[in-house]
């Protein structure tokens, strides 16, 4: 796609993706800053960028995003990777928070209602979370996405049965 429209700004932030799930951190970097280059506004790189800045303490990085958030405060992806932020943490209530708020701007996306089901499950909320992993499950189902359905449906049995 890039050799016929080297501006494409959704192959940019593709190739950055890949980049970053593949472990080349200065690759999906380079992606991310060239789609910021087309795009100065473009707020999956933002977040991207944000959420990869390797000198960083999670502390700044959680404020780069809550900045961000300010600035685009419809962007599911920025709450989502908020919540990220708190999760890595273990801050869960927070996390649950941002990942509501995610999940509400965008309730077809099966990632975000996992983690909210994930984070409920943290703070001891089962029955809700169970319902969200069902929720996450349909949704993972019906459209492709990164979400493991047999770990959520061992999940959703272990719930159940307990």
């Amino acid at each position: 796609m890039l050799n016929r429209s080297p501006r494409n700004t959704d192959a940019l932030l593709g190739l950055g993706s890949i980049a970053e799930k593949q472990g080349f951190a200065a690759k999906a970097r380079r992606y991310y800053v060239k789609t910021l280059e087309q795009n100065p506004n473009n707020v999956y790189a933002k977040a991207a960028l944000a959420r990869k800045a390797d000198k960083l303490s999670p502390t700044e990085k959680q404020s780069r995003l809550k900045t961000l958030i300010a600035e685009y405060p419809k962007s599911a992806g920025l709450y989502f990777s908020l919540g990220n932020q708190y999760a890595e943490q273990g801050h869960w209530a927070k996390a649950q928070t941002v990942y509501f708020q995610a999940t509400t701007l965008e309730p077809q996306r099966p990632e975000y209602v996992l983690n909210l089901a994930v984070s409920m499950d943290h703070l001891g909320k089962s029955d809700i979370a169970l319902q969200y992993y069902r929720k996450a499950l349909g949704l993972a189902i019906s459209k492709p996405t990164r979400v493991d359905a047999a770990r959520v449906e061992k999940r959703i049995h272990q719930l159940t049965f307990q």
